[in-house]
């Protein structure tokens, strides 16, 4: 066969048709892909023409031959046409062929199978025909008329036309369309080079025809094309165009639900390229978003909304799948493609979300103000409220920060309230958020637009970088933070934290939170104005009160006390003074305080004409309100400093012309006095001055009675003794009672010395008694016994030093008063005040009227010790006998036991007494006793009391002295009288003494005591004499 090339060749040809009949076929199964039709028509014509042709070089007759060749003009003049047909469908412009465009286009292919079949009647299509052998084949050799040149050029002008329309729509075809397009533009365009090849008679065998031959492999590769890359399901140029512009995503499906088109909004929605996904089933753009869409893509136009990407990238879409009618008849007859549309709804789907947020925070609003009115104590309701807020808002962190301002006038802000949704950490207990002012960590921006009213918002990232680290450290991503007012003034803010995701806050959102601050704002201010209201009723009450203590209180200083102890609710002071003013000295006297200083503030010495806040409120006549004591100049600057107060507001207390005092409510933080406040406080003090006007006006009235009374009692208590000390004690008692003082002494002339007798109040009274002045001198004693008038020394230690040292360093202030006797100054009363300036001329006056009563009386009780003496001295010694032992020696036990003090005993005797006056005789043992005596006197003090009991024994009474203390004073005598013999007439003699000590006790009378002294005694005779031996107190 292979011998035998007009088998072989013809066999080539009719087997070439049956791919061509394969690939129409095959085509037809994927309808309804575009131009399907046409393809098929064309493989079909290329089938018949191969076929046709392979049997015309089989025959070799040539009626035959040309017989076949008119039936291969069939497959000729169609295939062009079917060729223009394809490309229009597949660009989408078949519609520009209507029924009678393309009757027309068919009219002249059917014209040249009219002139074909009819050719030997007009010879238009060729004029001769003959058959040729060439290298075995016999081909039909013809020539050619005019109206084959003219089928020829009409052929290419078509697949000219069909080619430049493919081209064209390679160029705007995205990538994956162009390998489709190329394989199309290759498909028609090489064929009709064999075709050229043919008719320019260029090819090696010449007269056979090789075009259909050319078709195959084109057509091979057209069909794996369509397999592959689905090369005939492909959109119009027109539709791309509008769908590559929309904003919206668009998926275009065929029937199947393969892929035609993904416009660029579509690809980057799914991560996904045309090149990729054309001809692809949906499920392999996504399988999630198929299975979301599946019950959608079948009947009418429908709609889903679906989430697409995930975390902070999720979008909602509305999905709208349409379906889309052909104009193609074969294409609609097996359903509509579908149009997927894809609208980013994420917007509008966040404004209905914060629609609805704002609808959820108005309705936890609503029921917020339902709690804050219910109650004026609203701040327990906090909590709830914010849990409803920030469920309500869908956040992560709700929270309150309340401002308030230190001494120096700058504002703190603190977290004070927080609800955290479950998962986030709370910062309540977050130190960071405690006691801080914005402007000094870096969030000035904040301080100046919440105070001016404008609210903080947005995303972390977005903020200052200042306040991010902060921010970050707290877990925050998106925040919103609206000011909180309270009459007008910038009170803290409402803050709201997102956590989770970066949230962008939206105008709805913002004003619903703007009214939830407004919400908290009236609440504080509706709580205001309630205690604003209970002030002020709680002041009418405290008013009336003040006006009850003073018409029931009998006592000045219990009165003050009270009233100071409730005036500090008045305005919720931290501290309240009550002082009294002394017009004559131009002196603040304080007299009542509430808080730190209600124990010590009575104690403070003010000097003559300083400045004090009660001065200076009562020179200007009216309230000071002073919000920083530490520029005033209102009161010297070492008061302000003693006191912790550094806002203070200074009443005056004023009736009529008299100025009484002033009060001061003190706070220890920076206060800005309301107008309310002074107003009420004001009204309190003048309340306050009529009560302490009446109570002045009664305590001069019943100190008038309540002196005439202790002068008459001072009298007759001292008219009952006429012992010296004990009528100085009464004295000073009673004088304490007309003139109040810390100390006072009463000074008798003895020659030219002024001598203590008698004083009270000092811690060692024995370091005072006895202590002696000279007169004329320089102290203040002499100024008084030489005018014969009273003295007041303001401040004592300023004009004479011995102010300054012990025992009268504590006196600051003094009064001495003369006592008189027929003309005649016989001594007299020195006052004494730890108070500076305290003695006034009254108390000069009253102590004057006391003093002229009682110098009667103690210039007779001194004359009745003169005369009493001689009866109580023993003659030998000059010291107390037994009787004046028990006279004297009583007063001072009773003395001791009333104010508490040691009191002990020592009874001493000589050893073997009976064999100095035996040995030397009665005159050396009475020098040896008058010995023993002054031994005693230089041994003791003065105030000890030393007494013969009887023969050789002696008691020594020793007052405010414990018992270790008198064994020492007893040891210390007895080794003084053993080592120091007594100069006697009969030369120096050596006596030693047994003692023997006792300590009173609680149920000891001074017999008692002096008793046990003696058996102590007793006991140091047995142990050998010459020993001390005590007895304790049982």
């Amino acid at each position: 066969m292979q011998n035998r090339p007009d088998l072989y060749v013809p066999f080539v040809y009719l087997l070439a048709a049956i791919p061509y009949a394969w690939l129409g076929l095959s085509a037809w199964r994927e309808r309804p892909a575009i131009a399907i039709k046409p393809f098929v028509w064309t493989m079909l014509g290329m089938s018949l023409w191969s076929f046709t042709y392979g049997v015309e070089i089989f025959f070799t007759s040539l009626p035959i031959k040309v017989f076949i060749a008119k039936i291969e003009y069939f497959g000729i003049v169609s295939i062009p046409i079917f060729l223009l047909l394809f490309s229009l469908e597949f660009i989408g412009k078949s519609h520009l062929l209507n029924r009678r465009r393309r009757s027309l286009l068919w009219a002249f292919p059917l014209l040249i199978l009219l002139l074909v079949w009819t050719n030997e009647y007009h010879h238009l299509m060729w004029s001769g025909e003959t058959v040729i052998t060439i290298s075995g084949l016999s081909l039909l050799n013809i020539e050619y008329g005019p109206f084959f040149w003219i089928h020829v050029v009409f052929t290419y002008i078509i697949v000219l036309i069909a080619s430049l329309l493919l081209i064209r729509e390679f160029v705007h075809r995205p990538g994956a369309y162009r390998i489709q397009i190329s394989l199309i533009i290759l498909g028609i365009l090489i064929p009709w080079v064999g075709s050229l090849i043919f008719i320019t008679k260029i090819n090696p065998i010449q007269n056979l025809d090789i075009t259909p031959l050319f078709f195959l492999p084109i057509g091979l590769g057209l069909s794996w094309a369509i397999q592959r890359y689905r090369a005939l399901e492909i959109l119009p140029l027109e539709h791309l165009s509008v769908l590559k512009n929309m904003k919206d995503g668009v998926i275009v499906l065929n029937s199947d639900q393969r892929v035609l088109y993904l416009n660029p909004i579509a690809e980057k929605l799914f991560n996904r390229t045309d090149d990729n996904t054309i001809g692809q089933p949906f499920a392999f753009v996504s399988e999630i978003y198929q299975g979301k869409l599946a019950s959608y893509l079948t009947g009418g136009e429908q709609r889903a909304e679906i989430l697409i990407g995930e975390g902070e990238q999720a979008k909602v879409f509305e999905a709208t799948v349409s379906p889309v009618p052909s104009q193609n008849e074969s294409q609609a007859a097996v359903g509509p493609d579908r149009v997927i549309t894809l609208h980013d709804i994420t917007q509008r789907k966040e404004a209905e979300k914060a629609i609805s947020r704002r609808e959820l925070i108005m309705s936890a609003i609503g029921l917020a103000a339902e709690q804050f009115l219910k109650e004026s104590t609203w701040e327990h309701n906090i909590p709830g409220v914010l849990e409803k807020l920030g469920q309500a808002a869908d956040i992560s962190r709700v929270y309150v920060f309340m401002n308030y301002s230190d001494e120096q006038g700058r504002t703190f802000t603190s977290q004070c309230y927080e609800w955290a949704s479950p998962g986030v950490l709370p910062q309540i207990n977050n130190r960071n958020l405690q006691h801080i002012n914005l402007s000094e960590i870096g969030f000035k921006r904040w301080e100046d637009q919440l105070s001016s009213g404008e609210p903080i918002y947005g995303i972390v990232n977005n903020f200052p970088e200042s306040e991010q680290e902060m921010l970050k450290e707290q877990g925050i991503l998106s925040m919103a933070l609206l000011p909180i007012f309270v009459d007008n003034r910038w009170w803290g803010f409402i803050g709201f934290d997102e956590c989770k995701y970066e949230r962008n806050w939206t105008g709805t959102e913002l004003e619903a939170l703007h009214i939830a601050a407004n919400i908290f704002g009236s609440a504080e201010m509706r709580a205001r104005t309630e205690q604003k209201l209970l002030r002020r009723q709680r002041t009418l009450n405290l008013l009336h009160e003040i006006v009850l203590v003073s018409l029931q209180s009998d006592d000045l200083l219990s009165m003050s006390q009270t009233l100071v102890d409730r005036l500090e609710e008045l305005i919720g002071a931290d501290g309240c003074f009550l002082s009294l003013w002394n017009e004559n000295n131009q002196q603040t006297i304080p007299l009542a305080a509430y808080g730190p200083y209600k124990d010590t503030y009575r104690s403070i010495v003010t000097k003559p004409g300083e400045l004090t806040f009660t001065k200076s409120a009562l020179n200007i006549r009216q309230t000071l309100a002073i919000e920083d004591t530490s520029s005033t100049p209102y009161a010297e600057p070492y008061i302000v400093q003693n006191f912790s107060a550094r806002s203070v507001l200074a009443l005056p207390l004023i009736s009529g012309k008299k100025k009484i005092g002033a009060i001061m409510l003190s706070f220890n933080k920076t206060h800005r006095f309301q107008p309310e406040e002074i107003a009420i406080s004001e009204q309190a003090a003048g309340l306050i001055a009529l009560a302490l006007e009446k109570f002045q006006a009664m305590e001069q009235a019943q100190r008038r009675a309540h002196t005439s009374e202790t002068l008459r009692k001072a009298s007759a208590a001292i008219t009952e003794t006429l012992e010296t000390s004990e009528a100085v004690t009464r004295i000073l008692e009673q004088l304490n009672q007309v003139v109040p003082s810390e100390s006072a002494s009463v000074q008798l002339l003895d020659g030219n010395q002024l001598k203590i007798v008698g004083g009270r109040g000092w811690e060692n009274p024995s370091d005072v008694i006895g202590v002696s002045f000279p007169v004329p001198g320089d102290n203040p004693n002499s100024v008084v016994l030489e005018s014969g008038k009273p003295y007041i020394l303001p401040e004592a230690w300023k004009v004479y030093d011995q102010f300054k040292n012990p025992p009268h360093d504590h006196i600051r202030s003094w009064l001495g008063v003369p006592l008189t006797i027929q003309n005649k100054i016989i001594g007299l009363l020195a006052i004494d005040s730890t108070e500076a300036n305290h003695f006034t001329e009254e108390d000069a006056s009253l102590a004057s009227t006391f003093a002229d009563q009682v110098a009667v009386v103690l210039e007779n009780t001194r004359i009745f010790k003169e005369t009493q003496g001689q009866a109580i001295t023993d003659s030998l010694t000059g010291i107390y006998n037994r009787r004046g032992l028990f006279q004297i020696g009583e007063f001072e036990f009773q003395r001791a036991r009333r104010i508490n003090r040691s009191f002990s005993a020592m009874l001493l005797d000589i050893d073997r007494f009976k064999r100095i006056n035996d040995h030397y005789g009665h005159a050396t043992g009475d020098q040896a006793l008058r010995g023993l005596v002054e031994y005693c006197r230089n041994g003791s003090r003065s105030v000890d009391l030393i007494c013969r009991y009887g023969g050789e024994e002696f008691v020594i009474l020793l007052p405010e002295t414990p018992i270790e203390a008198a064994k020492q004073v007893a040891e210390r005598l007895r080794l003084s009288i053993m080592e120091n013999p007594i100069a006697t007439d009969s030369g120096p003699l050596r006596i030693t003494v047994s003692v023997g000590v006792a300590e009173a006790n609680s149920l000891d009378t001074l017999q008692k005591l002096i008793e046990r002294a003696d058996e102590a005694l007793y006991d140091a005779k047995h142990a050998g004499r010459n020993c001390v031996r005590a007895k304790n107190s049982i």
